[in-house]
């Protein structure tokens, strides 16, 4: 992958946090260690990239396979 693309991205996922909501009672923020945020336009393209190479990989491994995806990106 592009260096240029690999650094932005790592700023764009640094410091993100979740928070969890049960019934109007908000938990508390923590920070996210793994995952894309919600509801930004740039979560479904680094989908795409990030499972391209393993949709790939699945194909040639078994030739019946036919990789799709599904991105929801309703916040």
């Amino acid at each position: 992958m592009d260096g240029d693309l690999t650094r932005w991205t790592e700023i764009f996922l640094s410091e993100i946090t979740v928070e969890i909501v049960i019934e109007r009672n908000a938990m508390g923020r923590h920070p996210a260690e793994a995952g894309f945020p919600q509801s930004s336009p740039v979560s479904p393209i680094l989908f795409v990239i990030y499972t391209s190479g393993l949709i790939k990989l699945v194909e040639e491994y078994i030739s019946e396979a036919q990789g799709l995806s599904s991105v929801d990106n309703l916040g």
